[in-house]
């Protein structure tokens, strides 16, 4: 919190103006009897005075905040406060910020920069556009004009500014800034119902559906729906037996090649670096390393090598070809050879393909009784008025 005075004497001591919870930082006015600026900060919060920025022709006091918790990417915060008596040379402050703040960004990398005070008729364009701050007071503070400031580079981590009222005998109102409740953030562990879907459970699976015979378990029960049920038991105890659903925490933004194993060393790691053990920490942080190396290397062979030798779109060229949509690719035999032929033969493969193409599209005729050669609709021939494969409208409905 920064505070600029007029009416204080040089000569009053900290402890007059001290407040209990807080440390209070001055910087008394030299040339004149009267005046200066203070900062009250909390205890609690870490800082140190800045003093190689200070310049005694200038009423700015500079300070570095380290809180416990910063947002991330920011190191510290430099707190400025500033007054600028409306007799000032507006150039010569402007120049002393622009180089002060040039040399804070040069010392002291991703800090958060916040300048406040009063600046009274000083144009603040220059320190926005040069070092990208944000004027985030937004209403009168002295009458009609706004004299008092504050500019920072992180807005998005404070509320909007409020309005509160005059300290003491000052007629500039009194400026509050609050920080941004912590949200609180949504876990990213859930806890999913998953099963084994290895190749090796599910040819165990369909083993175990070729052993059983479907056909006469069903035929046992009499009417449709019993019929469907029996399926779906048949189905559901070689699933539920062979791949059965187990519990698995999942991590929403965990990449997927981490493993169990590799967060367990992670933990014993972060479990050294907290004792201060250097030796264990750097062994395991070595560890850390090759497995991670590890996992990695073994999901790019499990998941990722084999999809750059897979074309999808020169499958779906050769489905609209074969439905006629697009012409024949030319490297249609390619296509063919990534279609896996169930009987696993590679010769003739453009014949197989065709013949089992064609065998599928006539399997549902299978189920059917052909007409025979010389059945005749004789009510249409008879001149009968109503034709025998008539269908009424409802019948069609869903």
């Amino acid at each position: 919190m920064g505070h600029s005075w007029d009416s204080w004497h040089t000569q009053v001591e900290s402890r007059v103006v001290e407040l209990s919870g807080y440390n209070f930082v001055r910087k008394d006015r030299l040339e004149a009897v009267h005046g200066g600026i203070g900062m009250y900060i909390k205890n609690e919060i870490k800082f140190s005075e800045l003093t190689a920025l200070s310049n005694p022709v200038f009423e700015v006091l500079w300070v570095k905040l380290n809180p416990t918790r910063l947002p991330r990417g920011v190191d510290n915060v430099i707190v400025g406060t500033v007054y600028h008596p409306p007799s000032g040379d507006n150039l010569e402050m402007q120049n002393y910020l622009i180089e002060t703040l040039s040399a804070i960004e040069a010392n002291y990398c991703n800090c958060g920069m916040i300048i406040l005070g009063d600046f009274n008729r000083l144009c603040v364009r220059r320190l926005i556009n040069n070092f990208s701050l944000k004027q985030i007071v937004n209403f009168p503070t002295r009458g009609r004009n706004t004299l008092d400031l504050v500019l920072t580079n992180l807005k998005k981590f404070y509320e909007e500014p409020t309005k509160m009222s005059a300290f003491g005998l000052s007629d500039h109102i009194t400026i509050e800034v609050k920080a941004k409740t912590i949200a609180q953030v949504k876990s990213t562990k859930s806890i999913k119902q998953l099963s084994d879907l290895r190749p090796s459970k599910r040819y165990a699976v369909r083993a175990y559906l070729q052993q059983v015979n479907v056909s006469n378990l069903i035929d046992l029960v009499p009417s449709c729906e019993a019929k469907v049920k029996m399926l779906e038991t048949i189905v559901s105890i070689g699933i539920n037996s062979i791949m059965p659903m187990k519990s698995k925490t999942v991590v929403s933004n965990e990449p997927p090649w981490i493993t169990s194993s590799l967060k367990n060393l992670i933990q014993l790691r972060q479990n050294a670096l907290k004792s201060r053990n250097t030796v264990e920490f750097n062994r395991l942080r070595n560890l850390v390393n090759r497995e991670r190396k590890h996992c990695r290397a073994k999901y790019y062979e499990a998941k990722v090598k084999h999809l750059k030798d897979c074309k999808p779109s020169d499958w779906w060229k050769e489905v609209k070809k074969l439905s006629g949509m697009k012409s024949a690719s030319r490297h249609g035999h390619e296509v063919y050879r990534s279609l896996e032929i169930v009987d696993g033969t590679t010769e003739n493969v453009t014949t197989n393909l065709a013949n089992i193409i064609n065998e599928s599209f006539l399997s549902p005729m299978n189920d059917f009784m052909p007409l025979s050669n010389d059945f005749l609709t004789r009510n249409n021939i008879n001149g009968g008025a109503e034709p025998v494969f008539a269908v009424a409208t409802e019948d069609v409905f869903v």
